[in-house]
């Protein structure tokens, strides 16, 4: 069989299949110059590995893992598209792995710039709460520091 002629199923023209468009849109990220994402995706050096340049070798490798609702995420942000570092996720863990995006770079952790206000910014994270309280007592103190 030709490996342009692989029949999968998943790219019809009605409604794509969630792991074609996640394999799709990877490729258009990374190797299409005119993509919107490009500067942030191939235009950093960021990859598709060969193996995952045919739709079957990706489904192959993902479709274990897969479920309805899931996104495709780079456990490494930095790192480039391959089985070692891709996983299926939700849009909440997937939210929280994302780079951050500064005009201004600064030395100090948890400090950006914001670009549409035009100011710094503090970005605290903090997890492992053991309860609400708890995690409102340090809120407080940080909004009384704002003050």
């Amino acid at each position: 069989m030709n490996k342009r002629n692989f029949k999968h199923g998943m790219a019809g023209k009605e409604k794509r299949h969630p792991i074609y468009r996640a394999w799709d849109g990877i490729k258009y990220r990374c190797l299409t110059k005119t993509s919107s994402s490009f500067k942030d995706y191939g235009g950093r050096g960021i990859t598709v590995c060969d193996r995952w340049l045919e739709f079957k070798n990706f489904y192959n490798d993902m479709i274990a893992t897969w479920e309805k609702g899931l996104q495709l995420d780079r456990i490494d942000v930095n790192g480039d598209y391959n089985p070692a570092n891709c996983r299926w996720v939700t849009r909440s863990v997937q939210n929280k792995n994302k780079r951050k995006k500064a005009e201004k770079q600064c030395k100090y952790e948890g400090v950006c710039w914001d670009k549409q206000t035009q100011s710094w910014s503090v970005d605290i994270k903090k997890r492992g709460f053991t309860t609400p309280e708890e995690a409102n007592t340090l809120a407080q103190v940080v909004l009384k520091l704002m003050r």
